[in-house]
């Protein structure tokens, strides 16, 4: 029986800066069957022109968001599996291989998570939200970047919330565990998150308010009601 294949979905807008860096971490893997899939998410920089250079997928589409790239991402992969990469980040060369171990060992499982490693980008400023003790330390959070997943458990969850411009991962997470999507976790850092002066993580307040609509929505959900907007 061939080796399942993954496929990496990274979504690109503006990103020419650490686009690069990301393919390349995802073309590198130790897995042997992986296919990048890049969706050019409407950029106005040379991200196009840095995801041609390269062995993928490219997708074309106006700017409609992460979430929407995310979703054309996986429709357009053909692999067995599923894993979302951003454009600013970096896959060590052993996650899916490891994470692939992972969900093999246990077959109930739906999703695989990692852990996680802060990095801030050398020359860039330290905003508030990151403490002195969670740069260059590994972290178990949820984040899009950690997960390896069967295709059939994405087509369970159904697609990003394309309504949430920063939230979409967190609700489709919050999604998962309603679901009863059995979880395995790897206790190592297969993942690095770069923290630099463009992050869309920077904009804390509107970042806050949806935080507090997914958790506000997924209370509505458990009680059968409807959302308050």
């Amino acid at each position: 029986m061939p080796e399942p294949l993954i496929s990496v979905v990274i979504p690109a807008h503006n990103g020419e800066a650490f686009l690069d860096q990301a393919i390349e971490s995802a073309l590198g893997q130790t897995w042997p069957r992986t296919e990048v899939v890049v969706v050019d998410d409407g950029s106005t920089d040379r991200s196009r022109e840095v995801a041609a250079s390269y062995p993928v997928t490219l997708v074309r589409q106006d700017n409609h968001g992460v979430a929407a790239a995310r979703n054309v991402g996986a429709a357009t992969a053909k692999g067995h599996l599923l894993a979302f990469l951003d454009q600013d980040d970096i896959f060590l060369p052993e996650k899916l291989e490891r994470q692939c171990g992972a969900l093999r060992a246990a077959p109930e499982a739906g999703i695989c998570t990692c852990r996680m490693r802060i990095f801030l980008e050398p020359g860039c400023t330290q905003p508030r939200w990151i403490y002195p003790d969670l740069l260059d330390a590994d972290h178990r959070w949820f984040q899009v970047a950690t997960m390896l997943m069967w295709r059939r458990t994405f087509e369970q969850v159904g697609p990003f919330d394309e309504s949430y411009q920063w939230g979409n991962d967190a609700d489709w997470f919050m999604r998962a565990r309603e679901a009863d999507v059995p979880i395995t976790m790897l206790d190592e850092s297969l993942v690095r998150h770069r923290v630099h002066d463009h992050n869309e993580s920077r904009w804390e307040e509107p970042i806050l308010r949806e935080a507090l609509r997914v958790f506000r929505t997924a209370v509505h959900r458990k009680r059968g009601g409807v959302p308050d907007g």
